[in-house]
Protein backbone atom coordinates (compact mmCIF):
# COMPACT_ATOMS: atom_id res chain seq x y z
CA UNK A 1 0.00 0.00 0.00
CA UNK A 2 1.13 3.46 -0.75
CA UNK A 3 -0.48 6.27 1.11
CA UNK A 4 0.04 9.55 1.53
CA UNK A 5 3.62 9.37 3.32
CA UNK A 6 3.62 6.12 5.25
CA UNK A 7 4.03 3.10 3.15
CA UNK A 8 2.31 -0.52 4.36
CA UNK A 9 2.96 -3.52 2.79
CA UNK A 10 -0.27 -5.94 2.12
CA UNK A 11 -0.16 -7.96 5.04
CA UNK A 12 0.64 -5.37 7.43
CA UNK A 13 -2.54 -3.46 6.18
CA UNK A 14 -4.54 -6.73 6.13
CA UNK A 15 -3.20 -7.33 10.00
CA UNK A 16 -5.23 -3.67 11.04
CA UNK A 17 -7.85 -4.09 9.44
CA UNK A 18 -8.72 -7.81 10.70
CA UNK A 19 -8.09 -7.19 14.05
CA UNK A 20 -8.38 -3.35 14.76
CA UNK A 21 -10.92 -2.07 12.79
CA UNK A 22 -13.78 -5.51 12.25
CA UNK A 23 -14.36 -7.08 15.07
CA UNK A 24 -12.87 -5.06 18.17
CA UNK A 25 -10.73 -7.77 19.01
CA UNK A 26 -8.44 -5.56 20.98
CA UNK A 27 -11.37 -5.32 23.86
CA UNK A 28 -12.41 -9.05 23.33
CA UNK A 29 -9.31 -10.23 24.10
CA UNK A 30 -8.91 -11.84 20.57
CA UNK A 31 -5.47 -10.36 19.33
CA UNK A 32 -2.61 -12.66 20.00
CA UNK A 33 1.29 -12.35 19.13
CA UNK A 34 3.57 -14.07 17.31
CA UNK A 35 4.29 -16.78 20.17
CA UNK A 36 0.53 -16.64 21.07
CA UNK A 37 0.38 -14.57 23.91
CA UNK A 38 -3.26 -12.87 24.32
CA UNK A 39 -3.07 -8.66 24.46
CA UNK A 40 -5.73 -7.96 27.42
CA UNK A 41 -6.11 -4.49 28.46
CA UNK A 42 -7.22 -5.53 32.13
CA UNK A 43 -3.32 -5.94 32.46
CA UNK A 44 -2.37 -3.40 31.82
CA UNK A 45 -1.32 -1.59 35.49
CA UNK A 46 -0.26 1.92 34.63
CA UNK A 47 -3.64 4.73 34.60
CA UNK A 48 -5.01 4.77 31.18
CA UNK A 49 -6.16 8.39 30.15
CA UNK A 50 -8.61 8.76 27.13
CA UNK A 51 -9.53 11.62 25.60
CA UNK A 52 -12.88 12.33 23.55
CA UNK A 53 -14.91 14.98 22.15
CA UNK A 54 -18.46 15.43 21.50
CA UNK A 55 -17.18 17.28 18.29
CA UNK A 56 -15.53 14.51 17.31
CA UNK A 57 -17.03 12.86 14.15
CA UNK A 58 -13.89 10.37 13.18
CA UNK A 59 -13.82 8.91 16.83
CA UNK A 60 -16.85 10.07 18.85
CA UNK A 61 -17.65 8.96 22.90
CA UNK A 62 -19.10 6.16 22.18
CA UNK A 63 -16.05 4.68 20.58
CA UNK A 64 -13.48 6.21 22.60
CA UNK A 65 -15.30 5.10 25.91
CA UNK A 66 -17.48 2.19 24.82
CA UNK A 67 -14.50 -0.20 24.99
CA UNK A 68 -14.91 0.22 28.83
CA UNK A 69 -18.45 -1.28 28.87
CA UNK A 70 -16.87 -3.88 26.84
CA UNK A 71 -14.44 -5.24 29.02
CA UNK A 72 -16.00 -4.75 32.68
CA UNK A 73 -19.13 -5.20 34.32
CA UNK A 74 -18.95 -2.33 36.80
CA UNK A 75 -16.80 -0.47 38.40
CA UNK A 76 -16.25 -3.05 41.06
CA UNK A 77 -14.87 -4.86 38.13
CA UNK A 78 -12.32 -2.30 37.16
CA UNK A 79 -11.33 -1.81 40.91
CA UNK A 80 -10.89 -5.82 41.13
CA UNK A 81 -8.47 -5.96 38.46
CA UNK A 82 -6.40 -3.01 40.55
CA UNK A 83 -7.23 -0.61 37.21
CA UNK A 84 -7.09 2.82 37.15
CA UNK A 85 -9.41 4.80 33.97
CA UNK A 86 -9.36 8.58 33.77
CA UNK A 87 -11.21 10.50 30.78
CA UNK A 88 -11.42 14.44 29.83
CA UNK A 89 -14.26 14.84 27.52
CA UNK A 90 -13.90 18.17 25.85
CA UNK A 91 -16.61 19.93 23.62
CA UNK A 92 -17.29 20.83 20.39
CA UNK A 93 -13.61 19.81 19.05
CA UNK A 94 -12.47 18.05 15.71
CA UNK A 95 -11.04 14.59 15.76
CA UNK A 96 -7.77 16.14 14.13
CA UNK A 97 -7.44 18.84 16.74
CA UNK A 98 -8.22 17.40 19.51
CA UNK A 99 -4.70 15.96 18.74
CA UNK A 100 -2.54 18.30 17.48
CA UNK A 101 -3.89 21.88 18.12
CA UNK A 102 -1.93 23.59 20.87
CA UNK A 103 -4.92 26.24 21.32
CA UNK A 104 -6.91 22.66 22.46
CA UNK A 105 -4.77 20.54 23.73
CA UNK A 106 -3.07 23.53 26.21
CA UNK A 107 -5.51 22.85 29.20
CA UNK A 108 -5.76 19.09 29.33
CA UNK A 109 -1.70 18.26 28.67
CA UNK A 110 -1.06 21.01 31.41
CA UNK A 111 -2.82 19.57 33.89
CA UNK A 112 -2.32 15.82 32.97
CA UNK A 113 1.55 16.73 33.33
CA UNK A 114 1.43 18.79 36.33
CA UNK A 115 -0.91 16.12 38.14
CA UNK A 116 0.47 13.14 36.87
CA UNK A 117 1.66 12.07 40.47
CA UNK A 118 -2.11 13.10 41.59
CA UNK A 119 -3.06 10.42 38.79
CA UNK A 120 -0.69 7.73 39.80
CA UNK A 121 -1.99 7.99 43.62
CA UNK A 122 -5.84 7.49 42.09
CA UNK A 123 -7.39 4.71 43.82
CA UNK A 124 -8.26 1.67 41.03
CA UNK A 125 -11.73 3.16 39.30
CA UNK A 126 -13.05 5.20 36.98
CA UNK A 127 -12.94 8.93 37.15
CA UNK A 128 -13.52 11.83 34.59
CA UNK A 129 -11.11 14.73 34.99
CA UNK A 130 -12.65 17.90 34.81
CA UNK A 131 -10.79 20.89 33.86
CA UNK A 132 -12.22 24.58 33.81
CA UNK A 133 -10.16 27.93 33.38
CA UNK A 134 -11.48 28.82 36.78
CA UNK A 135 -8.21 31.07 38.91
CA UNK A 136 -6.45 28.28 41.01
CA UNK A 137 -6.17 29.68 44.55
CA UNK A 138 -4.87 26.83 46.17
CA UNK A 139 -1.79 27.13 47.90
CA UNK A 140 1.29 26.86 46.06
CA UNK A 141 3.66 24.30 46.80
CA UNK A 142 1.49 20.93 46.09
CA UNK A 143 0.50 19.27 42.95
CA UNK A 144 -1.23 22.05 42.00
CA UNK A 145 0.44 24.42 39.65
CA UNK A 146 -0.41 26.28 35.94
CA UNK A 147 -3.42 28.49 35.78
CA UNK A 148 -6.37 25.79 35.09
CA UNK A 149 -8.20 23.83 37.36
CA UNK A 150 -8.62 20.44 37.57
CA UNK A 151 -10.79 18.37 39.53
CA UNK A 152 -10.91 14.04 39.18
CA UNK A 153 -14.46 13.20 39.77
CA UNK A 154 -15.26 9.41 40.62
CA UNK A 155 -17.43 7.93 37.97
CA UNK A 156 -19.53 4.68 37.07
CA UNK A 157 -20.52 2.53 33.82
CA UNK A 158 -23.86 4.28 33.35
CA UNK A 159 -22.42 7.81 32.82
CA UNK A 160 -20.34 5.83 30.29
CA UNK A 161 -23.76 4.42 28.74
CA UNK A 162 -25.01 7.88 29.02
CA UNK A 163 -23.02 9.21 25.90
CA UNK A 164 -24.84 6.94 23.71
CA UNK A 165 -23.71 3.09 23.00
CA UNK A 166 -24.44 0.51 20.77
CA UNK A 167 -27.67 -1.13 21.25
CA UNK A 168 -27.78 -5.03 20.71
CA UNK A 169 -29.30 -4.45 17.29
CA UNK A 170 -26.24 -2.58 16.52
CA UNK A 171 -24.13 -4.81 17.23
CA UNK A 172 -25.30 -7.33 15.12
CA UNK A 173 -24.97 -5.43 12.17
CA UNK A 174 -21.73 -4.50 12.63
CA UNK A 175 -21.32 -8.44 13.40
CA UNK A 176 -22.66 -9.03 10.26
CA UNK A 177 -20.49 -6.45 8.44
CA UNK A 178 -17.80 -8.64 9.66
CA UNK A 179 -18.82 -11.95 8.39
CA UNK A 180 -18.94 -10.34 5.03
CA UNK A 181 -16.09 -9.20 5.34
CA UNK A 182 -14.57 -12.17 6.20
CA UNK A 183 -16.35 -13.94 2.95
CA UNK A 184 -14.90 -11.00 0.47
CA UNK A 185 -11.58 -11.68 2.03
CA UNK A 186 -11.65 -15.36 1.05
CA UNK A 187 -13.03 -14.38 -2.24
CA UNK A 188 -10.51 -11.71 -2.51
CA UNK A 189 -7.58 -14.41 -2.02
CA UNK A 190 -8.63 -17.13 -3.97
CA UNK A 191 -9.67 -15.70 -6.93
CA UNK A 192 -7.96 -12.18 -7.45
CA UNK A 193 -5.25 -11.68 -5.60
CA UNK A 194 -2.91 -14.56 -7.36
CA UNK A 195 -3.73 -11.76 -10.47
CA UNK A 196 -3.43 -8.59 -8.75
CA UNK A 197 0.56 -9.71 -7.66
CA UNK A 198 1.26 -11.25 -11.05
CA UNK A 199 0.83 -7.73 -12.48
CA UNK A 200 2.65 -6.05 -10.06
CA UNK A 201 6.39 -5.05 -9.98
CA UNK A 202 8.54 -1.89 -8.90
CA UNK A 203 8.43 0.33 -11.73
CA UNK A 204 4.92 0.81 -10.90
CA UNK A 205 4.17 0.54 -7.73
CA UNK A 206 7.20 3.45 -7.84
CA UNK A 207 4.74 5.45 -10.10
CA UNK A 208 2.01 4.59 -8.07
CA UNK A 209 3.66 6.59 -5.32
CA UNK A 210 4.68 9.32 -7.45
CA UNK A 211 1.50 10.13 -8.45
CA UNK A 212 -0.07 9.95 -5.12
CA UNK A 213 -1.81 13.64 -4.96
CA UNK A 214 -0.41 14.40 -1.28
CA UNK A 215 3.15 13.67 -2.59
CA UNK A 216 2.38 14.95 -6.56
CA UNK A 217 1.44 18.45 -4.50
CA UNK A 218 4.55 19.20 -3.26
CA UNK A 219 6.10 17.52 -6.24
CA UNK A 220 4.94 20.12 -8.40
CA UNK A 221 5.43 23.38 -6.42
CA UNK A 222 8.52 22.24 -5.46
CA UNK A 223 11.90 24.40 -6.19
CA UNK A 224 13.17 22.01 -8.83
CA UNK A 225 10.48 22.70 -10.92
CA UNK A 226 11.64 25.10 -13.77
CA UNK A 227 7.91 26.77 -14.04
CA UNK A 228 8.25 27.47 -10.26
CA UNK A 229 11.59 29.39 -10.13
CA UNK A 230 9.46 33.04 -10.63
CA UNK A 231 7.31 31.80 -7.72
CA UNK A 232 9.68 32.65 -5.03
CA UNK A 233 10.63 36.22 -6.67
CA UNK A 234 7.49 36.99 -6.75
CA UNK A 235 6.44 35.93 -2.97
CA UNK A 236 9.16 37.61 -1.97
CA UNK A 237 8.15 40.76 -3.48
CA UNK A 238 4.11 40.11 -2.09
CA UNK A 239 5.65 40.08 1.23
CA UNK A 240 7.27 43.12 1.13
CA UNK A 241 4.81 45.49 -0.26
CA UNK A 242 2.14 43.60 1.74
CA UNK A 243 -0.31 45.95 3.97
CA UNK A 244 -3.30 45.27 6.72
CA UNK A 245 -6.44 45.49 4.93
CA UNK A 246 -8.49 48.75 6.28
CA UNK A 247 -11.09 47.86 9.17
CA UNK A 248 -14.02 49.37 6.68
CA UNK A 249 -12.77 47.41 3.79
CA UNK A 250 -15.91 45.85 1.83
CA UNK A 251 -13.52 42.97 0.80
CA UNK A 252 -12.34 42.17 4.21
CA UNK A 253 -15.99 41.52 5.20
CA UNK A 254 -17.20 39.64 2.10
CA UNK A 255 -14.34 37.38 3.47
CA UNK A 256 -15.38 36.85 6.52
CA UNK A 257 -19.02 35.86 5.10
CA UNK A 258 -18.02 33.91 2.28
CA UNK A 259 -15.73 32.40 4.84
CA UNK A 260 -18.96 31.42 7.51
CA UNK A 261 -21.05 30.35 3.93
CA UNK A 262 -18.39 27.69 3.40
CA UNK A 263 -18.45 26.48 6.93
CA UNK A 264 -21.96 26.43 7.50
CA UNK A 265 -22.22 24.49 4.01
CA UNK A 266 -19.42 21.66 4.64
CA UNK A 267 -21.01 21.00 8.36
CA UNK A 268 -24.35 20.72 6.43
CA UNK A 269 -23.30 18.31 3.64
CA UNK A 270 -21.30 16.44 6.16
CA UNK A 271 -24.58 15.84 8.71
CA UNK A 272 -26.64 14.94 5.47
CA UNK A 273 -23.74 12.28 4.05
CA UNK A 274 -23.53 10.68 7.60
CA UNK A 275 -27.07 10.30 8.06
CA UNK A 276 -27.68 8.96 5.19
CA UNK A 277 -24.60 6.27 5.59
CA UNK A 278 -26.23 5.74 8.55
CA UNK A 279 -29.72 5.15 7.19
CA UNK A 280 -28.27 2.84 4.43
CA UNK A 281 -25.60 0.99 6.88
CA UNK A 282 -28.28 -0.27 9.21
CA UNK A 283 -31.25 -0.46 6.62
CA UNK A 284 -28.82 -3.34 4.66
CA UNK A 285 -26.73 -5.38 7.66
CA UNK A 286 -29.82 -4.35 10.17
CA UNK A 287 -31.72 -6.59 8.06
CA UNK A 288 -32.86 -10.12 9.66
CA UNK A 289 -32.92 -11.19 6.20
CA UNK A 290 -28.61 -10.30 5.75
CA UNK A 291 -27.62 -11.18 9.40
CA UNK A 292 -29.82 -14.49 8.59
CA UNK A 293 -28.25 -15.65 5.06
CA UNK A 294 -24.74 -14.42 7.11
CA UNK A 295 -25.47 -17.22 9.90
CA UNK A 296 -26.34 -14.55 12.79
CA UNK A 297 -29.52 -15.84 14.75
CA UNK A 298 -32.10 -13.50 15.60
CA UNK A 299 -31.47 -12.38 19.08
CA UNK A 300 -28.08 -13.49 19.56
CA UNK A 301 -25.24 -11.98 21.76
CA UNK A 302 -22.54 -11.32 19.46
CA UNK A 303 -20.28 -9.45 22.27
CA UNK A 304 -20.05 -11.12 25.49
CA UNK A 305 -17.94 -10.03 28.28
CA UNK A 306 -14.48 -11.87 28.34
CA UNK A 307 -14.52 -14.28 30.54
CA UNK A 308 -11.88 -14.72 33.47
CA UNK A 309 -9.45 -17.11 33.63
CA UNK A 310 -8.78 -18.99 37.03
CA UNK A 311 -5.45 -17.22 37.63
CA UNK A 312 -7.36 -13.67 37.44
CA UNK A 313 -9.86 -15.04 39.90
CA UNK A 314 -7.37 -16.16 42.22
CA UNK A 315 -5.33 -12.78 42.10
CA UNK A 316 -8.96 -11.15 42.90
CA UNK A 317 -9.20 -13.16 45.75
CA UNK A 318 -5.20 -12.73 46.85
CA UNK A 319 -5.77 -9.15 46.25
CA UNK A 320 -8.93 -8.44 48.60
CA UNK A 321 -7.39 -10.73 51.02
CA UNK A 322 -4.46 -7.70 51.00
CA UNK A 323 -6.42 -5.06 51.40
CA UNK A 324 -8.84 -6.22 53.96
CA UNK A 325 -5.75 -6.84 55.97
CA UNK A 326 -4.76 -3.78 56.07
CA UNK A 327 -7.89 -2.75 57.63
CA UNK A 328 -6.25 -2.77 60.94
CA UNK A 329 -2.58 -3.02 60.17
CA UNK A 330 -0.86 0.38 60.22
CA UNK A 331 0.28 3.81 62.46
CA UNK A 332 0.13 6.87 62.61
CA UNK A 333 0.55 7.40 58.66
CA UNK A 334 -1.47 5.16 57.88
CA UNK A 335 -4.04 6.80 59.98
CA UNK A 336 -3.61 10.76 59.02
CA UNK A 337 -3.56 9.35 55.21
CA UNK A 338 -7.11 7.65 55.36
CA UNK A 339 -8.66 10.28 57.75
CA UNK A 340 -7.49 12.87 54.95
CA UNK A 341 -8.73 11.05 51.98
CA UNK A 342 -12.32 10.11 53.88
CA UNK A 343 -12.37 14.34 54.57
CA UNK A 344 -12.22 14.51 50.87
CA UNK A 345 -14.02 11.59 49.34
CA UNK A 346 -17.32 12.94 51.12
CA UNK A 347 -17.39 15.06 47.79
CA UNK A 348 -16.44 11.86 45.37
CA UNK A 349 -13.87 14.14 44.07
CA UNK A 350 -9.98 14.69 43.89
CA UNK A 351 -8.86 17.85 43.02
CA UNK A 352 -6.15 20.04 43.76
CA UNK A 353 -6.48 21.34 47.24
CA UNK A 354 -6.99 17.34 48.00
CA UNK A 355 -3.38 16.68 46.40
CA UNK A 356 -1.48 19.75 47.86
CA UNK A 357 -3.36 18.83 51.37
CA UNK A 358 -1.85 15.35 50.86
CA UNK A 359 1.23 16.16 49.47
CA UNK A 360 1.64 18.11 52.31
CA UNK A 361 1.50 15.25 54.89
CA UNK A 362 4.08 14.02 53.10
CA UNK A 363 6.57 16.94 53.74
CA UNK A 364 5.51 17.82 57.43
CA UNK A 365 5.21 14.55 58.84
CA UNK A 366 6.52 11.87 56.77
CA UNK A 367 9.86 10.33 56.04
CA UNK A 368 8.98 8.56 52.75
CA UNK A 369 9.49 8.82 49.07
CA UNK A 370 7.08 9.97 46.23
CA UNK A 371 7.33 6.24 45.11
CA UNK A 372 6.13 5.02 48.55
CA UNK A 373 3.78 7.67 49.26
CA UNK A 374 2.21 6.72 46.27
CA UNK A 375 1.50 3.37 47.29
CA UNK A 376 0.27 4.19 50.62
CA UNK A 377 -2.55 6.44 49.59
CA UNK A 378 -3.34 3.78 47.05
CA UNK A 379 -3.51 1.54 49.73
CA UNK A 380 -5.41 3.74 51.87
CA UNK A 381 -8.01 4.53 48.97
CA UNK A 382 -9.02 0.70 48.39
CA UNK A 383 -9.22 0.03 52.07
CA UNK A 384 -11.91 2.80 51.92
CA UNK A 385 -13.70 1.56 49.22
CA UNK A 386 -13.48 -1.93 50.44
CA UNK A 387 -15.17 -1.50 53.98
CA UNK A 388 -15.70 2.24 54.79
CA UNK A 389 -16.79 1.98 58.34
CA UNK A 390 -15.00 -0.61 59.34
CA UNK A 391 -12.09 1.54 58.16
CA UNK A 392 -12.79 4.33 59.74
CA UNK A 393 -13.55 2.26 63.38
CA UNK A 394 -10.27 0.74 62.74
CA UNK A 395 -8.43 4.41 63.34
CA UNK A 396 -8.54 3.84 66.98
CA UNK A 397 -6.48 0.83 66.57
CA UNK A 398 -4.11 2.78 64.52
CA UNK A 399 -3.98 5.28 66.65
CA UNK A 400 -4.11 3.86 70.14
CA UNK A 401 -2.79 6.76 72.59
CA UNK A 402 -4.15 9.34 73.51
CA UNK A 403 -2.04 12.49 72.57
CA UNK A 404 -1.72 10.33 69.33
CA UNK A 405 -5.09 11.09 68.74
CA UNK A 406 -4.78 14.35 69.48
CA UNK A 407 -2.09 14.76 67.55
CA UNK A 408 -4.14 13.28 64.64
CA UNK A 409 -6.71 15.25 64.70
CA UNK A 410 -4.76 18.58 64.95
CA UNK A 411 -2.42 17.68 62.08
CA UNK A 412 -5.60 16.26 60.13
CA UNK A 413 -7.23 19.36 60.41
CA UNK A 414 -4.23 21.80 59.28
CA UNK A 415 -4.43 19.72 56.55
CA UNK A 416 -7.82 20.18 55.06
CA UNK A 417 -7.14 23.76 55.94
CA UNK A 418 -4.85 24.52 53.89
CA UNK A 419 -6.96 24.71 50.25
CA UNK A 420 -10.27 25.98 50.39
CA UNK A 421 -12.49 24.86 53.28
CA UNK A 422 -14.22 22.11 53.14
CA UNK A 423 -17.41 21.47 51.88
CA UNK A 424 -20.94 20.70 54.30
CA UNK A 425 -19.79 16.93 54.00
CA UNK A 426 -16.57 17.32 54.43
CA UNK A 427 -17.12 19.14 57.68
CA UNK A 428 -19.74 16.63 58.81
CA UNK A 429 -16.48 13.64 58.21
CA UNK A 430 -14.45 16.05 60.14
CA UNK A 431 -16.77 16.13 62.96
CA UNK A 432 -17.74 12.46 62.98
CA UNK A 433 -13.73 11.77 63.36
CA UNK A 434 -13.46 14.28 66.26
CA UNK A 435 -16.38 11.93 68.00
CA UNK A 436 -14.61 8.71 67.00
CA UNK A 437 -11.36 9.79 67.89
CA UNK A 438 -12.74 11.09 71.34
CA UNK A 439 -14.14 7.83 72.27
CA UNK A 440 -12.55 6.02 75.52
CA UNK A 441 -9.93 3.65 74.51
CA UNK A 442 -11.19 0.10 75.83
CA UNK A 443 -8.11 -0.57 77.89
CA UNK A 444 -8.78 -4.19 78.29
CA UNK A 445 -8.78 -4.82 74.98
CA UNK A 446 -5.73 -7.14 73.17
CA UNK A 447 -2.59 -4.34 72.56
CA UNK A 448 -1.75 -4.68 68.63
CA UNK A 449 1.63 -3.74 66.85
CA UNK A 450 1.37 -1.36 64.47
CA UNK A 451 4.03 -0.62 62.16
CA UNK A 452 4.73 1.73 59.00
Amino acid sequence: MVGDFIQLTGDELQYLVDNLFIGDKLTRNQIKSHDGVTFNIRNIVSPIIVFASDGDNISPPPQALGWIVDLYRDVEDIRAVGQTIIYCMAEKIGHLALFVSAKVGAEQDEEFVQLMDVIDCLPPGLYEMVVSSEANDASPGGFATGKWRASFEARTLDDIRAVGLNSPGDDRAFAAVARLSEVNLFAYRTFAQPFVRALANQPAADLAQALNPLRLSYTMFASRNPWMNGIQKLANKVTISRKPADADNPFLALQTVVSDQIIASLDAYRVVRDQLAEHMFFGFYGSPFVQAILGLKAGSEVRPLPGLSKAQVAARKSRLEKYTAKLETGGFDEALIRAVIYVFAADRILDQRSAFALNLARQRLMRLSLADFKILVRDQFFVLQLEPERAMEALTLLAPEEETRVALMEELRRIVGAGHPPSIAGRERLDRLSRLLATPIERSATPMTTGC
